[in-house]
């Protein structure tokens, strides 16, 4: 006789939750009260879960792009100035050399990344 599953409905539930608010597979194992191992099979027997699961954990920043863009669409100058920062960033590549000599200032190397 096989053991019962501990993939009920209700620990279905609390994995969904747990994934909705952006909780790592450990951390919503914590929460349902299972193992890694019986997520994993789980999600091995039903790709669908494996599918809903990627959508569940993309939540968290979904809702900050929305805040981001309601911030812009009120004409918050301060995350008009952060968003254009960091898009910014991404464009350059910033590194440093140093020199042998501790007397030297730091060379900062910006190079242009192709987008």
């Amino acid at each position: 006789m096989a053991r019962p599953t501990k993939m009920t409905k209700e620990a279905v539930a609390k994995l969904e939750g747990a994934f909705l608010t952006g909780c790592t597979d450990l951390e919503a194992c914590c929460y349902a009260n299972i193992d890694r191992s019986t997520l994993y099979r789980f999600q091995e027997s039903n790709p669908e879960f494996s599918d809903r699961k990627a959508v569940l954990k993309s939540n968290p920043f979904m809702l900050a792009r929305t805040v981001i863009i309601k911030a812009l669409e009120n004409g918050d100058v301060a995350t008009a100035h952060k968003v254009l920062d960091r898009a910014e960033r991404s464009r350059v590549k910033v590194g440093h050399s140093l020199s042998d000599n501790p007397m030297s200032p730091t060379t900062i190397i910006l190079q242009a990344v192709a987008p």
